[in-house]
């Protein structure tokens, strides 16, 4: 890491993860007992934030949480794990987002969150004023006022910004957002809703990165990343590793992939790093304490074929 690296402003959902272990996840409506449960904190931006700062990449996270307990918890995890939470807000009149997770021995899980409506409020009272001192943005799809006025900001500024494009929105809308970004990177949900492509190809991220004028990027878990840069196609494969929970692996991608670029790595370099995080993520599992460190995922980069 560079001594002069700027900081990741990392926008979006902050959230508290109510964890259970299952022998399976059920498929039709059922009553299971959990083998244990833990209470975690998780959500794209928040996640992406914490990442960057355990790869000693100044982070800072802006978003909303609620007057209560799982808003002070929250609050007070991002700051043990070195995120600047000068831009959290703390709202009286909302409740913290909270998400059930349940996750199998294999790593998959279903999520089920609470609260969004924290999520409907205006943009007005971001600190855009501190964009020119960062090195990158990342921005979610939870906060989407918040993720418009960041993203124009960041253009705006000539500040490198990275887009967490996910199936939650609809296809209007996650274009527009794409559209702001510098580096829209989709998971493949979301590329099948905006291409209409089930399988991503060469065709259908050319299709895309021409109608938004960018390099795309689209995750595809396990299977690695698939990207269309400078006019090639190119297949990042993730690393090989017995996972114990995928959950948030894509959003350390997002936050590494965001450090990386503002480190000033090439994008490829960028990729690779964000996959070996996400990967090393998975086999860690434990939430946001189970985030690798740099000297880790450096070593573990060079496994990635």
């Amino acid at each position: 890491m560079s001594a002069t690296t700027r900081p990741v402003i990392c926008l979006g959902a902050a959230v508290v993860d109510l964890v259970f272990q299952l022998d399976a996840i059920p498929r039709e409506p059922t009553k299971i007992l959990a083998r244990s449960k833990t209470l975690r904190n998780g959500g794209p931006a928040g996640t992406g934030a914490v990442a960057c700062s355990r790869l000693g990449i100044p982070a800072a996270f802006w978003g909303n949480v609620g007057d209560d307990e799982h808003g002070a918890q929250t609050r007070e995890a991002l700051r043990r794990h070195g995120v600047d939470v000068s831009g959290l807000n703390t709202l009286d009149d909302a409740a913290t987002v909270l998400a059930i997770v349940m996750v199998d021995p294999t790593g998959e899980r279903l999520i089920v969150a609470h609260g969004a409506d924290i999520f409907e409020r205006p943009a007005g009272r971001l600190p855009l004023e501190k964009l020119g001192s960062a090195g990158a943005v990342l921005a979610d799809t939870a906060w989407v006022d918040g993720t418009l006025a960041i993203l124009e900001a960041a253009r705006e500024a000539g500040v490198p910004s990275v887009f967490d494009g996910e199936d939650n929105r609809d296809t209007g809308l996650l274009l527009r957002l794409a559209s702001l970004s510098r580096y829209p990177v989709f998971c493949e949900g979301a590329f099948a809703q905006v291409t209409g492509s089930a399988v991503p190809d060469a065709a259908s991220l050319q299709g895309l990165a021409s109608r938004l004028g960018r390099d795309i990027g689209v995750t595809l878990g396990e299977r690695g990343s698939l990207w269309w840069i400078g006019g090639t196609l190119l297949h990042v494969p993730a690393l090989q590793v017995d996972c114990k929970d995928t959950t948030g692996a894509g959003d350390v991608f997002h936050g590494a992939f965001a450090g990386g670029i503002a480190e000033g790595m090439p994008v490829e370099r960028a990729i690779r790093f964000a996959s070996a995080a996400a990967a090393l993520k998975c086999a860690a599992g434990n939430g946001w304490d189970g985030m690798p460190d740099r000297e880790t995922v450096e070593r573990a980069m060079v496994r990635i074929g």
